[in-house]
């Protein structure tokens, strides 16, 4: 929205993927470039093709998160995902497996901590592991940047990638 700002036109055009954000920037989007004039449809025969791969894990939650009267706060749940050693030993065996086919695997978390854990995780399988994350400083990204054609998987964080991506 900086660019907006900066520059007086008579007419401002925006075009995203995700109009009703997580992050609640929709109205500011809605201030500036106004209401939304014309979706697109995809169609069902697109040339896109998405293979999806499900591998059950199942690892039955703390007491503290399934023996209460109320629903678990969403931070507490995210918290036990992140820090479940178990999990993680299998996300990045998965990983792992998916390189040896050739593969370059994007691994998406919500939080910064989990991004680091699951990149040493890999990089102590000799893994060359790359991480984005919110809050990077400009020499960071620059570097990141630099990494990314070598970086056999990238670890993110759902907020630096941005809404929609998943």
């Amino acid at each position: 929205m900086k660019c907006c700002s900066t520059k007086s036109g008579q007419y401002i055009a925006g075009l995203t993927a995700t109009p009703d954000r997580q992050d609640g920037h929709q109205k500011i989007m809605f201030m500036v470039a106004g209401p939304i004039r014309h979706k697109v449809k995809v169609e069902q025969g697109s040339k896109f093709q998405q293979t999806v791969f499900v591998n059950q894990h199942y690892d039955q939650p703390p007491v503290e998160l399934r023996q209460s009267d109320e629903r678990p706060h969403i931070a507490s749940v995210y918290r036990w995902l992140a820090t479940n050693e178990e999990r993680n030993a299998a996300i990045a065996e998965d990983v792992v497996t998916a390189v040896e086919r050739g593969r370059h695997p994007l691994l998406l978390t919500e939080r910064r901590e989990h991004a680091e854990a699951l990149a040493q995780l890999l990089a102590s399988r000799e893994l060359r592991v790359l991480v984005l994350r919110g809050a990077m400083r400009a020499t960071e990204r620059k570097s990141a940047n630099e990494q990314l054609a070598s970086a056999q998987v990238v670890v993110a964080t759902g907020k630096y990638v941005g809404e929609g991506f998943g």
